[in-house]
């Protein structure tokens, strides 16, 4: 899982919808345009 949020001073971390792992890494992330700032890190269940 893939997570995203914009302060990481207080951070509140939203999942991505979508993410395929294969021989390489990809992530899409359709709402980046909404914010000036974006952080992405790993999630944890």
């Amino acid at each position: 899982m893939l997570e995203a949020c914009t302060n990481l001073a207080s951070p509140v971390w939203v999942p991505l919808l979508s993410l395929t792992l294969s021989n390489s890494f990809y992530f899409s992330d359709p709402q980046w345009t909404n914010y000036s700032v974006r952080y992405y890190g790993p999630g944890f269940p």
